[in-house]
């Protein structure tokens, strides 16, 4: 599924002209951290991705159907 999304969190993750996210998977960020050491919480572009796809399988039914069926 492909949708174009918007926010000012994303917005302040931009890195570069280009539109190049600072942001990682679960497991990219535990492999290149100590997990155990950090004190601030981190977003996750996994999280983000699930809390879309939540959302509009919510909203809109059809697609909801469509991916059932995937």
């Amino acid at each position: 599924m492909l949708c174009l999304v918007s926010s000012t969190f994303l917005t302040e993750q931009d890195g570069d002209l280009r539109g190049k996210l600072h942001l990682k998977t679960k497991k990219d960020f535990i492999r290149q951290n100590d997990a155990f050491e950090i004190s601030e919480p981190h977003i996750f572009i996994d999280e983000i991705e699930e809390h879309i796809v939540s959302k509009i399988t919510t909203f809109y039914p059809q697609i909801r159907k469509i991916k059932r069926r995937i």
